[in-house]
C-alpha cells in the first residue's frame, strides 16, 4: 500500500532516537514535511542532521517541548499553531522507560 505524504505535515514527539528517528527518515522518504519534538535540544539537532541526510530531505524540522510539563506543552501547541496550518499526523512516541524504577515518580505537575 502506498500513501501520499507529500507536503503532509507529520509531528513525531520523541523523534531524535529509537523508532521516532527512524518512522521520521521513512515518513520525510515519502515526502512528509516532518517535525521532530524533542526535550533535548541538542540530541535533536544531531537527529536533525541525520534525518535530513539519510531521507534525502530539507522538509524536516525540529522543536523543543518537555512532555512531562505541561506549560511547556502548552507553548509547544501555541508555537506550533503559529507554525504550522494543518496537522495531519501525530505519532506520539515520547516516553521515558527506566525498567530500574520500582515506584513511579511524579513530575513537577504531579504526573506520573
Amino acid at each position: 500500500m502506498q500513501y501520499n505524504l507529500l507536503d503532509k505535515t507529520i509531528l513525531i514527539t520523541g523523534g531524535n532516537s529509537g523508532i521516532g528517528k527512524a518512522a521520521s527518515i521513512q515518513l520525510a522518504k515519502l515526502g512528509a514535511k516532518v517535525v521532530l519534538a524533542c526535550r533535548s535540544k541538542e540530541r535533536c539537532v544531531q537527529a536533525l542532521d541525520e534525518v535530513r541526510y539519510t531521507a534525502e530531505s530539507t522538509k524536516v524540522e525540529m522543536m523543543e517541548v518537555d512532555m512531562s510539563l505541561q506549560h511547556s506543552v502548552r507553548e509547544f501547541v501555541a508555537d506550533f499553531k503559529r507554525r504550522y496550518e494543518h496537522l495531519h499526523v501525530l505519532i506520539h512516541n515520547a516516553a521515558n522507560f527506566d525498567h530500574t524504577q520500582e515506584k513511579p515518580v511524579l513530575t513537577a505537575d504531579g504526573l506520573e
